[in-house]
């Protein structure tokens, strides 16, 4: 039977290895012509091979002279001189080539005349004699304190490139350097993530991998799973607003529904700019009076590069003046006796309401209605009042106005006295009477608005100031010292 035969092979094959060479040959010679002739005289034999003790060799094979592929060396089916066939490696394939099918076929890794970085060493795409294309190392930058660097063609550069540990667009990452990514924040478990030598991407292979991902729980490598987001929402990301997701590996928020956010070039949200957006804004639209508006790293305007400003105390077109910078104007210049000359908020117009005042109020009375007001809570009514200011109101038969000079009119408590009660007392302004023509007064007009009938009666009275409203004299119903019982009598109804 065949298997009496492959049994005897191997009886007589372990039975002579213990011999010299030459014995053993004589006993494989004898071995194989008596397991030929019991198989060439078996009648009806069995062909199952299943009790072939070659199937327990590791490395087996079926078909002799078959070629296969262990990684990148050619494999040959071979008898192993023990009557079995194994896998047996031959040389590796060259470069530029790689194993497949059983033989050693051109494995192009790269286009030919093209470049790129391999950590710090450059390299080029070259050709073997076969007409493979492969990457052959070129210069190492490192040897010359220089990095690789192949965002457009592989070339040695100062202070950036890839594998310098310093993250640099347009990489991924860079050495040691992440970009503040790891294991769990790129969906896996827990482990040591690392950059590729090309620093295009990570390199995940220690990361071990996450299990509970998508249990709408967030477990503790995970940063959100499902629907489950720990209380994050688009604001708390750096978004104005949208809807926040998460990622299918649970390892970082979705954020593609998002609506804008500093730094994406539009201008949105509570935003004054963004990037190189200012929204039509100029350094003059803001107040200066020239320079280059840009826009900062939180997206509000930069200004530092605009130059001249009403409140600088400097004195720039188109302004007339700027804080304590007049010019070599005085109060005198303006007629004043002394004082500080000044300039209005605007930086427009020169300011004299600190100018020393050259006048006096003399006499100054409620001129109409008198003696009283009787009207509805909430209206409104007007009061007149005169003014003698020697010098000034009687230089001519109408009005003579004067930046210093100003006239209110007042509504407070009954039997008060405005230049004590400086909260109980509602005054509004008054402006000269144009219609009023006298030799040696001025007469003023204002609005009064009633106050609840609740407080009723109330008194109003006038007040008139030539410095501008750094002191003032109150009047009553005559031209003398104010007196409370003199006031305007106010009642007012509901």
């Amino acid at each position: 039977m065949k298997v009496a035969a492959v049994g005897f092979l191997s009886w007589n094959m372990n039975s002579t290895r213990r011999r010299h060479d030459g014995v053993m040959v004589v006993a494989l010679a004898l071995g194989l012509a008596l397991g030929l002739g019991v198989m060439l005289g078996a009648a009806g034999c069995s062909d199952d091979d299943s009790g072939d003790p070659c199937e327990s060799i590791p490395g087996s094979c079926d078909i002799a002279e078959r070629t296969g592929c262990n990684g990148n060396v050619v494999q040959i089916c071979t008898d192993n001189g023990a009557g079995c066939l194994v896998w047996v490696d031959t040389d590796p394939c060259p470069v530029g080539f790689a194993c497949f099918g059983g033989s050693c076929v051109c494995d192009d890794e790269c286009v030919p005349e093209t470049n790129q970085c391999n950590g710090n060493t450059i390299q080029h795409c070259d050709e073997t004699i076969e007409g493979c294309l492969f990457w052959q190392n070129g210069q190492d930058c490192a040897d010359t304190d220089l990095s690789c660097d192949d965002t457009e063609d592989a070339t040695c550069v100062e202070g950036a490139g890839c594998g310098n540990d310093i993250l640099e667009p347009p990489e991924v990452c860079d050495g040691s350097d992440l970009a503040g990514e790891d294991c769990v924040s790129l969906g896996f478990g827990v482990g040591l993530l690392g950059c590729n030598n090309r620093c295009n991407g990570f390199d995940t292979r220690e990361c071990s991998p996450s299990v509970f991902c998508g249990n709408s729980i967030i477990d503790t490598t995970e940063v959100c799973d499902g629907s489950e987001l720990g209380g994050a929402d688009c604001e708390s990301q750096g978004f104005h607003g949208g809807e926040l997701g998460c990622r299918t590996n649970c390892g970082a928020f979705d954020t593609s529904d998002c609506d804008g956010f500093c730094g994406d070039g539009g201008v949105n949200g509570p935003e004054q700019c963004d990037m190189n957006d200012v929204a039509e804004a100029t350094c003059e639209t803001l107040g200066f009076d020239e320079g280059s508006l840009t826009c900062d790293a939180s997206c509000m305007y930069d200004t530092s590069a605009c130059t001249g400003y009403c409140g600088d105390n400097i004195v720039t077109e188109p302004e007339t003046c700027d804080g304590t910078a007049v010019g070599v104007m005085t109060c005198h210049d303006f007629g004043y006796p002394g004082g500080t000359l000044g300039c209005t908020p605007n930086c427009e117009d020169l300011d004299v309401s600190r100018c020393d005042s050259p006048w006096t109020v003399g006499a100054c009375w409620i001129s109409a209605p008198v003696p009283s007001i009787t009207a509805a809570q909430n209206t409104t009514a007007t009061v007149w009042g005169q003014v003698w200011i020697s010098g000034l109101t009687d230089v001519q038969t109408g009005p003579d106005p004067d930046p210093l000079v100003m006239a209110d009119v007042g509504v407070g408590p009954d039997g008060s006295d405005p230049s004590q009660d400086l909260t109980g007392w509602d005054w509004y302004p008054a402006s000269p009477n144009t219609g009023f023509s006298h030799a040696s007064e001025d007469e003023y007009q204002g609005e009064i608005t009633l106050p609840s009938a609740t407080g009723s009666p109330y008194d109003y009275a006038y007040r008139f100031s030539v410095n501008a409203g750094q002191t003032w004299t109150y009047c009553d119903r005559t031209d003398d010292t104010y007196t409370p019982s003199d006031a305007g009598h106010l009642d007012v109804t509901q």
